[in-house]
């Protein structure tokens, strides 16, 4: 992993590279791991260490006239993150985006999810809960539970109010065992971390309202990383079983394992890349290289 990741050295690497190599730019180690399982081992997946150097990369490489973006065999991956609500979604040719908020609301969205389920959590739990509290699908839970957290952070890009949303207790505003949620404890919560008591929460909170659309995605409006820690929080201790070394990391790298290439398949990305690699004549995922190319 280099370090001090410069947008200009990337696309200057990239000019200079070879013609054959199909490069790869991701935001992060986690895409990283998602996409090689994915990809050819030919193609080359570059870290980025985050969605606005990848996006600088792709300006920088647009704005050079004596680039020649027909022949260019460079795909940009990025979380869609909450940008068609915010509407600052940008469109290019060989920029992709993950068909909800990131990778991790990928993989929550499909079957991987009940696979760690099925390992991590007590069947017996599980059910119990799923009886007492009337949920067929568990990630309607997840979804309840980080919709008011996502439209948060909307809010804070919309109205600047510059929030901080790392190291949340998420255990501040969700009960361990019934995983009740109090957004009233969540706001606070944010405005602790962020050390913006001025925020008024009847503000924050007629805002919030303000902003809900019955027509929003919540897959689109949720953090996966919020969703991540919540399902770690309901591990410990609503659907623990026998080992309480369960942490967000834990479940992210167990979602990696249990995720297949048959799941990628039926999503919306899968099917933009197959058609970039019609249109370019090359080859990045596993399941479409032709026996006859090396």
């Amino acid at each position: 992993m280099r370090l001090n990741i410069v947008p200009i050295d990337i696309a200057n690497e990239i000019k200079m590279s070879s013609a054959q190599k199909v490069w790869a730019l991701v935001e992060g180690s986690t895409d990283r791991k998602f996409y090689s399982s994915l990809f050819d081992k030919t193609v080359f997946i570059l870290n980025c260490s985050g969605k606005s150097t990848v996006l600088s990369v792709l300006d920088n490489l647009i704005n050079d006239k004596r680039y020649d973006h027909t022949e260019s065999k460079v795909i940009y991956l990025v979380d869609l993150d909450q940008d068609p609500k915010l509407g600052c979604k940008v469109e290019h040719p060989d920029l992709f985006y993950t068909d909800s908020h990131d990778i991790e609301t990928m993989m929550l969205n499909s079957p991987a999810f009940d696979k760690v389920l099925s390992v991590i959590g007590s069947e017996e739990k599980i059910k119990d809960f799923k009886e007492s509290y009337g949920y067929d699908d568990l990630r309607q839970l997840l979804l309840r539970n980080g919709l008011d957290l996502g439209y948060m952070r909307c809010l804070s890009k919309i109205k600047e109010y510059h929030l901080t949303f790392n190291s949340l207790g998420f255990s501040n505003f969700i009960d361990e065992r019934t995983l009740g949620y109090n957004r009233s404890d969540l706001i606070q919560e944010i405005k602790n971390k962020s050390s913006r008591h001025n925020l008024s929460e009847n503000l924050l909170v007629e805002e919030l309202e303000q902003l809900k659309d019955d027509a929003d995605n919540p897959w689109i409006i949720c953090a996966g990383h919020d969703l991540v820690n919540i399902l770690a929080l309901a591990f410990k201790k609503a659907w623990a079983t026998k080992s309480n070394k369960i942490d967000p990391d834990l479940i992210e790298q167990s979602l990696l394992l249990a995720y297949d290439l048959i799941y990628f398949q039926q999503t919306e990305l899968y099917k933009s890349l197959r058609q970039w690699e019609q249109h370019k004549g090359v080859w990045i995922l596993q399941d479409n290289k032709p026996s006859n190319v090396s």
